[in-house]
């Protein structure tokens, strides 16, 4: 066990600095077009209808994983009426999930081999805000244990077009994958809530 480790330690120290810098900038500009999309379908749904601020804040609902979903490596069960959307680009796998309230997570993962430590992935993150994905008042990033996996995470808030947004980090590896998965609402309670269903049923098959 311990040169196996030792072995995919090499491995991963093995990846040329181009491909790691390829990974990095994929990851986030990836997260940064999903972001303004959502950013769009929000701003459609608050010019059509207005906020109930009491229902969201006191509904007792609660978000579990019915259907089934398949992509790449990964499995989880997604809520009724959620939908989602998948993507491949190069060795980045990624997944959009998306509430009928246009709460949106964005799950993307590689191999572990060819991305950054998950600990270095978050960091680079948490680090390159480019004004596209601007990142207010961050949490510092701390250590979690998300998917039974050790975890970074961090919370921060974003404004756009004059609506507040809550948004949450996590990363870790499981079973040979890294993932990223980006939570946001215009809610923040919504971020320890809704969300609940990933943890509960994500599996790397």
């Amino acid at each position: 066990m311990t040169m196996e480790l030792e072995n995919k330690q090499k491995e991963r120290k093995a990846l040329p600095w181009y491909a790691v810098l390829i990974i990095a900038l994929g990851s986030i500009f990836t997260i940064v077009g999903f972001y303004k999309g959502f950013l769009e379908a929000k701003l459609e749904k608050e010019i059509s209808q207005l906020y109930d601020e009491k229902y969201s804040s006191t509904s007792s609902e609660t978000y579990t994983g019915v259907k089934p979903v398949y992509y790449k490596g990964l499995s989880l069960y997604i809520p009724k009426g959620w939908t989602y959307e998948t993507e491949e680009n190069g060795i980045l796998h990624q997944m959009t999930l998306e509430s009928a309230d246009v709460d949106m997570s964005i799950i993307v993962w590689a191999p572990s081999v060819y991305t950054l430590s998950p600990r270095e992935w978050i960091q680079n993150t948490y680090d390159n805000d480019d004004g596209d994905l601007p990142i207010l008042s961050p949490s510092a990033i701390s250590s979690i244990t998300y998917c039974g996996c050790d975890a970074y995470t961090f919370s921060f808030s974003s404004k756009k077009l004059g609506f507040t947004y809550y948004d949450k980090i996590i990363c870790f590896e499981k079973d040979g994958y890294t993932l990223m998965i980006l939570n946001m609402s215009d809610y923040r309670s919504h971020l320890s809530k809704m969300f609940d269903f990933i943890e509960k049923t994500l599996t790397v098959i």
